[in-house]
């Protein structure tokens, strides 16, 4: 399954440390624009709730209450790159999770899309006619280069099959339309969607699930080629930075799977790209093709260093 993450132009911020003292804050998210950031802090128990601060960089004495959120939550806190929207995937309990939205109204203050879980679930609903509902996990994936969209990830039990039975799925793709606030699915989408119903016990599987779009498609090309290029060379190093600083942790059997898993990588990487310079929108195949080489690099950098992370690789 793929790493889901924040793609391109942000860093991906960190897993929340739970050892922290009870009631100290916490800084879980810098603003692209640098003009705010989000600080967490952690109830005295597991009775109260987290409260989210919007904090100002240049005056830290303002600031605004964004959420609360209960206590056993652990969401991770994704800003769009021009700083205007938040988004907070969060797994609740029984493989059942939710996403938050935000808006950003004026300076540091923000408001929540409302229903934004029950919608995105609704719009895989409809698309499959099944009406009586259905939840899971949401995975954000990447937002658009122009801040035109969000793409998530939805999965979860196949519900309305046997009832003995109900295999999962991941990776089923939409978007959020940031402009029109409304879910919506595109050709390239539809193309890739039904494949995530397919029986996971199908010798192609994995290789199958690793082709899940990466990129979210603009509404307008707001990125030159030179950029993109940069921001591909920029990815590039950067990936082989973490590659071997994962490769020195691991001993030899180790290594030599990492070093097959990245020819795999790379095989995946380029079909994912082939099909994102054919489908995407606007059709500018060279743009598309560079938007898709940058986040998928980006996306394979985020999984090695949450490798790194883990304790005990050797």
């Amino acid at each position: 399954m793929r790493i889901i993450l924040l793609l391109g132009l942000i860093a991906l911020p960190g897993a929340i440390a739970r050892s922290e003292p009870a009631n100290q804050k916490e800084a879980v998210l810098q603003s692209p624009d640098g003009t705010f950031e989000l600080q967490e802090v952690v109830p005295q128990n597991d009775d109260q709730d987290t409260k989210i601060f919007v904090v100002s960089k240049a005056k830290p004495d303002e600031r605004q209450l964004l959420t609360t959120l209960p206590s056993l939550w652990i969401p991770r806190w994704y800003s769009s790159p021009d700083s205007k929207w938040l988004a907070a995937p969060t797994k609740e309990v029984h493989e059942v999770g939710n996403m938050q939205l935000f808006r950003r109204i004026d300076g540091l203050k923000f408001e929540k899309i409302p229903n934004f879980s029950d919608r995105a679930w609704g719009s895989l609903s409809a698309k499959r006619k099944y009406t009586k509902g259905e939840e899971g996990i949401i995975d954000l994936v990447s937002w658009s280069p122009d801040n035109a969209r969000l793409l998530i990830a939805l999965r979860g039990p196949v519900h309305g099959d046997s009832e003995n039975d109900k295999p999962w799925f991941v990776d089923w793709s939409v978007y959020f339309n940031l402009q029109t606030l409304k879910f919506e699915y595109t050709a390239y989408l539809d193309q890739w969607n039904p494949q995530v119903f397919k029986s996971p016990s199908a010798d192609d599987y994995d290789d199958r699930m690793a082709l899940a779009p990466v990129s979210a498609e603009p509404l307008l090309d707001t990125v030159s080629e030179e950029d993109w290029k940069k921001r591909q060379a920029e990815a590039d190093r950067a990936l082989n930075e973490m590659y071997h600083r994962v490769l020195a942790k691991l001993g030899s059997e180790e290594a030599s799977r990492l070093r097959s898993e990245e020819i795999s990588w790379i095989k995946h990487r380029d079909q994912i790209t082939d099909e994102f310079a054919k489908q995407g929108t606007p059709p500018n195949p060279a743009l598309r093709r560079l938007q898709s080489l940058v986040d998928t690099t980006n996306a394979r950098i985020a999984e090695l260093k949450e490798r790194l992370a883990q304790p005990d690789n050797n």
